[in-house]
């Protein structure tokens, strides 16, 4: 049973001087207890996945309300943004490859045993059809003729869309003879029929959690496609968009439509600003939104992600006002090679990877004055931090919008809008 909390705009004193940490809030809400180190990462993915999702919002907008008044945060948390679909949304799932003696387990990253007889276990958050492919891939990983493959195997991820996906194998080593293998496997994958359409190798080690928030760019890695289209499509409302399998793309592609229509409210383009979309992927928010200012330019780190909004430009209607630029997002970035933030009053869209933003980003950004600055803060860990380096620079939060970008899980995700409180 959820615990009531006070809710600091209600004028509650904060209950604790002490930090805490959103799973701390979540403990105290639901009432359960604390982790072990071992099963710290699995309480965090799985104690909301029993509750029926009306149960699971009520928590986390309780745990949002505990956090803020324990951290002493300012203002009040908004209604969270709830996902249209709670179950089976997840775009992009994982397993690690656990070898005993005889035996081949595909277990979720955070798992560290076996739960079960089973060498693979489904999960509720995943579509049914990743489930049918890692359960062929956990029959053939057990079988002698793929015994090279498994003790050269990292993780498998698949990733995609509502209709069709890609598998990545994620190699430690690689040589020809593994190939040939994995070509077989990915031939087994086509004969599944499950919407599968192309297959890749990465052979170098990269974190599980990276697929599923901000993936290394390909360029870094030995990529290797076996078979398919080097692209995969998705549909966000009626824009359809371009991208490479091992570049970002939301793991909740369901709520992108909702998430899309509220950046383009609390933005409030006028027509005659720039929109700088910091860390722009393949074009999400750059794209749809370059109808409403005179001029935006995306910037990613990631060259084949650029590539990909490039190829997504003409096909909006803003593409004349649109420019994409590959580079690092660096204090250097905001004062050397973006147009002078004089000629154009500026807005700012901040969407970094759940690392977050670098040394003295949020400081370049703030010198050039933006009139408003949307901060998509991935972790809402991180969000105290963030706003007392905001404060230093002179910016203020307005508002702050939850969004439930991971249902059935403690992870959400934060839209703060800033404005500036001081003027040169």
């Amino acid at each position: 049973m959820a615990r009531n909390t006070p809710n600091p705009a209600d004028g509650a004193k904060p209950a604790a001087a002490k930090r805490i940490t959103i799973a701390d809030a979540f403990r105290f809400v639901l009432q359960a207890p604390p982790p072990t180190a071992e099963t710290r990462a699995q309480q965090r993915m799985t104690l909301l996945s029993s509750l029926a999702y009306e149960a699971e919002i009520e928590a986390k907008q309780q745990a949002l309300r505990h956090f803020w008044t324990a951290n002493r945060l300012p203002g009040k948390v908004e209604t969270i943004l709830p996902s249209p679909k709670p179950r089976g949304y997840q775009s992009t799932s994982n397993r690690q490859l656990l070898s005993q003696p005889g035996k081949q387990f595909l277990l979720q990253p955070w798992e560290k045993n076996p739960t079960g007889k089973r060498f693979f276990q489904p999960s509720p958050l995943e579509p049914a059809r990743h489930a049918r492919v890692y359960e062929l891939l956990a029959e053939k990983l057990n079988q002698g003729s793929y015994a090279s493959v498994a003790r050269k195997l990292k993780f498998i991820t698949i990733r995609g869309n509502e209709r069709e996906s890609s598998v990545i194998f994620n190699m430690v080593e690689l040589d020809s003879q593994l190939v040939r293998k994995l070509k077989a496997l990915a031939g087994h994958i086509q004969s599944l029929q499950a919407d599968i359409i192309s297959v890749f190798i990465h052979a170098q080690p990269v974190s599980p959690g990276a697929y599923l928030h901000y993936f290394t760019a390909p360029e870094q890695a030995r990529y290797k496609n076996l078979f398919g289209p080097e692209k995969l499509f998705v549909k966000i409302g009626d824009y359809k968009f371009g991208y490479y399998p091992s570049s970002f793309s939301p793991l909740n592609i369901a709520i992108v439509p909702g998430v899309l229509k509220l950046t383009g409210e609390l933005l409030q383009p006028s027509g005659e600003q720039r929109l700088l979309d910091l860390y722009c992927g393949y074009g999400l928010f750059s794209c749809p939104l370059a109808d409403g200012f005179r001029e935006v330019i995306g910037v990613d780190p990631g060259s084949f992600t650029i590539q990909a909004a490039e190829a997504n430009r003409p096909f909006f209607s803003g593409k004349q006002k649109l420019s994409f630029l590959n580079r690092g997002i660096r204090p250097a970035l905001f004062r050397n090679q973006l147009p002078d933030p004089q000629t154009l009053p500026e807005s700012v869209l901040l969407a970094p990877p759940w690392s977050g933003t670098g040394s003295g980003v949020i400081k370049a950004i703030a010198e050039r004055r933006p009139k408003r600055v949307l901060h998509l803060v991935r972790d809402v860990n991180d969000l105290p931090a963030r706003l007392g380096e905001w404060r230093s620079c002179g910016y203020r939060m307005q508002r702050v919008m939850p969004l439930d970008m991971y249902p059935g899980t403690m992870d959400m995700e934060l839209l703060v809008v800033l404005e500036a409180t001081m003027t040169d």
